[in-house]
């Protein structure tokens, strides 16, 4: 690499690099693909296994970068054939200038300012990372690639069409068994979140999203790419695994890349569906609520999280490869905010043309996305307040508080400072202050009630429950509802007539025993001692009958 470029803070990038001589890295690996009938390229870095997508006049630029030739130079020749036009100059350095990012080439830049200015942003945004790190922590463990590569051959077996057979078939049966046993399956759903199953709960997850990126690593190793890291990641004090399979960008069939994406669902339906066999089949105990948590957390959590592209996770870059819009997040994102300077501030901004169908794709995807990351980073910021106190409502707060901050510091920044809103300031502010004060203030002004109304069960926080031993009808209630009782006291009485029948029978044979039995003393001894023995038998009937009259009569233990 020659040249050298000057440090003049106002000179512009063609004064700058023009005379430099610089050569793309030969290590590069380059791809091509075609999304929606546009061809593309990706560029992987196999030093960081980073990779780029370049558009075709992008590719074009990159492709006559050598060493031999000054930029400047290069630009010319792209000019002469039609690639670039004169006034695109600017454009072309900043593409050498993020090339130079990309760490795809070095430029000689020597300017002290641009340099501690990049120093200070970058020290800046480590610090505000430091803030909220603990809530989402990426510790990298292993290089698994080696692991995978004398693997591979045993796992192979599960990318295969007749497993996928298999797999459809395992799906059908489980699918008929849950649905004859719903009631079953969902009626313990609630207790899954109970103190005491949490443990359980926490080792299955962590076990269950180790596979999960054990098969989008294979997956990927499958089809030839590499798998340079393995770790661990903390949501919110939650672990999960995380894997890198960004090799399968390069992919250039549509196929594989999906394929990719979905191996690590496909690797839980099958726990779930086998967790769904075992569970019908095993009686009451620890590996029927194993099976059950399984088919909780590979089941429900897996789809209502991974298959979902709002969020970045496997369903995100599935439908942006059936899409074939890379970059989707990004791409709505930047179409939603052309959309709305061209409808509120009249902003003609030069973007692509974009067919109406897709138009409507990008808007809705980049407005649904930003509300659902703002529900997700409330729903954050309310479960570390309600694990951690008012230390966890604190960080709750300032997460939500520097995320609303930020947006609105972009917001303002770009109205009143920005080049493109030079031309209606007026129109800009005025917009600003409407966001920033009149929102807010129609939402007190709104008249909302005081009260509030909720469904709710009272309920003792210890019940005892008191039955009478015998049956009979209610006569008499001894207490009332919340009076306090002491063990013995009578709580109700209870009548049954046959109860006192049979008392009133026992006393008039015990009576009519002990007369007999006086009546044979004199006349003849033996029979009176026989007497006496049924007089006996009499008494204990008596006693007996009297026993369940007092049970009549319920009192507190």
């Amino acid at each position: 690499m020659t040249g050298t470029a000057s440090s003049a803070p106002s000179e512009s990038l063609a004064g700058r690099f023009g005379s430099v001589q610089v050569g793309v890295r030969q290590d590069l690996e380059v791809s091509r693909h075609v999304f929606r009938g546009t061809p593309a390229y990706v560029v992987t870095d196999p030093m960081t296994f980073q990779s780029h997508r370049l558009e075709v006049t992008e590719y074009a630029i990159f492709e006559a970068i050598t060493p031999s030739r000054a930029l400047s130079d290069i630009f010319e020749d792209l000019v002469k054939r039609e690639v670039m036009t004169r006034d695109s100059e600017e454009a072309f350095y900043r593409f050498i200038v993020t090339l130079h990012r990309f760490n795809f080439l070095n430029l000689p830049v020597s300017d002290d300012k641009l340099l501690y200015r990049r120093h200070e942003m970058r020290q800046r945004a480590r610090r505000t990372e430091r803030l909220t790190s603990f809530l989402f922590l990426r510790i990298p463990l292993i290089n698994p690639d080696r692991f995978l590569q004398s693997t591979i051959n045993y796992v192979r077996p599960l990318f295969t069409r007749w497993f996928f057979a298999v797999w459809m078939v395992l799906m059908l049966v489980a699918g008929t068994v849950a649905f004859h046993q719903g009631d079953r399956l969902f009626q313990p759903v609630e207790g899954v979140l109970l103190t005491h199953n949490l443990p359980l709960l926490m080792v299955i997850l962590v076990g269950l999203k180790v596979l999960h990126e054990f098969g989008h690593a294979y997956a990927c190793k499958h089809f030839g790419g590499y798998v340079p890291e393995m770790g661990a990641y903390m949501i919110v004090f939650v672990p999960c695994a995380y894997v890198d399979a960004s090799a399968s960008w390069s992919f250039t069939r549509v196929r594989e890349r999906v394929i990719v994406c979905l191996a690590g669902m496909y690797i839980e339906s099958i726990c779930a569906a086998v967790a769904t066999l075992v569970w019908a089949a095993s009686p009451p105990g620890l590996l029927r609520d194993v099976a059950y948590n399984v088919i909780f957390l590979a089941g429900v959590v897996t789809v209502l999280f991974n298959i979902n592209p709002l969020m970045r996770y496997d369903g995100y870059y599935v439908l942006s490869d059936l899409l074939q819009i890379p970059n989707l997040r990004q791409r709505s994102i930047h179409h939603v905010l052309c959309t709305l300077k061209r409808t509120f501030l009249r902003i003609r901004v030069d973007a692509k043309s974009v067919p109406p169908r897709l138009s409507a794709i990008l808007f809705c995807f980049g407005v649904g996305s930003g509300i659902y990351r703002f529900l997700v980073l409330a729903g954050i910021a309310t479960l570390v307040a309600m694990k951690m106190g008012l230390v966890g409502l604190a960080l709750g707060l300032l997460l939500l508080g520097r995320t609303i901050y930020g947006t609105l510091q972009r917001f303002c920044k770009y109205l009143w400072f920005g080049q493109e809103t030079a031309p209606i300031r007026f129109r800009a502010v005025a917009l600003s202050l409407l966001v920033i004060v009149g929102i807010p203030s129609l939402i007190f002004l709104v008249p909302i009630r005081s009260d509030v109304f909720a469904t709710g069960v009272l309920a003792c926080a210890e019940e005892t429950t008191v039955r009478a031993p015998v049956g009979g009808f209610l006569t008499h209630t001894a207490v009332q509802a919340g009076q306090q009782v002491s063990p013995g006291d009578v709580i109700v009485q209870l009548q049954d007539d046959e109860v006192l029948e049979a008392v009133a029978s026992a006393k008039t044979q015990v009576q009519a025993s002990d007369i007999r039995h006086s009546a044979w003393m004199v006349e003849d001894p033996a029979r009176a001692r026989q007497e006496l023995e049924q007089g006996h038998l009499h008494r204990m009937m008596l006693e007996r009958r009297q026993r369940d009259l007092a049970d009549l009569v319920v009192r507190a233990d």
